[in-house]
């Protein structure tokens, strides 16, 4: 009974994300039956349901150390529990809960498994890398490419971008890192957002990169609330 109760305690924010959010700013799709559930939506009810887990570590006033040790092996253990159609399954019951509860009996083992999770030493963001994202309205894919020295390549539907970056070494309080972005070359090429010319050279932003507590997933975000964002991006190879 005890361990329930701290499952329920760590659960409740997450299944109300799972079942109400998109990710990053991306509206939730409603699938009636496994059957239709892409990917995208797996992607993106994985990454709101951490969001969830996050958000109740932060809730239970639990170090960020914490939440990301019990938040990542939640995922890990759910990765290692369910294939593909458990995932789907998973996303439908969310999508109807509180009138399926069915995806309870999938997340308290996890969560109660995960209690004791130890947390883990990182140096710096876990940017380095290949990330792509697919986006559900269009089927357009981006691919970014994170090289040590700030070297960052872009691939947005048509257009390919060389482009300079600087990312914080750690999190500002929203729980995101700060990174900005800078145009250096641009093919000109027609972007996923569908304009012609796509971004120009001299180009700058800034961004919040937030990350799964996984550290395999993120999103990047265009406000620090994390309420505009793209994504969730999985990691290619590192």
């Amino acid at each position: 009974m005890r361990s329930d109760m701290i499952s329920l305690r760590w659960l409740l924010p997450v299944l109300v994300l799972g079942a109400l959010c998109g990710c990053a700013g991306v509206p939730a799709a409603a699938p009636k039956v496994s059957t239709d559930v892409s990917a995208f939506d797996i992607g993106v009810f994985r990454f709101a349901s951490d969001r969830g887990c996050r958000g109740a570590g932060s809730i239970r006033k639990e170090s960020a150390e914490r939440v990301e040790a019990v938040c990542g092996c939640v995922l890990d253990t759910l990765d290692a529990t369910l294939d593909t159609a458990g995932w789907k399954d998973l996303v439908v019951a969310s999508r109807q809960y509180p009138q399926d509860a069915s995806q309870w009996k999938t997340y308290i083992p996890a969560v109660a498994a995960c209690a004791g999770a130890k947390p883990h030493s990182h140096d710096g963001p876990p940017l380095l890398g290949t990330w792509e994202w697919t986006m559900r309205e269009t089927g357009c894919k981006e691919r970014y490419e994170f090289l040590p020295g700030g070297i960052a390549k872009v691939q947005s539907g048509q257009e390919f971008t060389e482009n300079k970056y600087v990312i914080s070494e750690s999190t500002e309080d929203s729980g995101r890192y700060r990174m900005a972005f800078v145009i250096d070359k641009t093919n000109g090429g027609k972007d996923c957002t569908d304009v012609q010319q796509g971004s120009p050279a001299g180009e700058a932003s800034v961004v919040y990169i937030e990350f799964a507590s996984d550290r395999h997933t993120l999103a990047i975000c265009f406000t620090p609330g994390g309420s505009q964002c793209i994504g969730p991006l999985q990691r290619v190879r590192q």
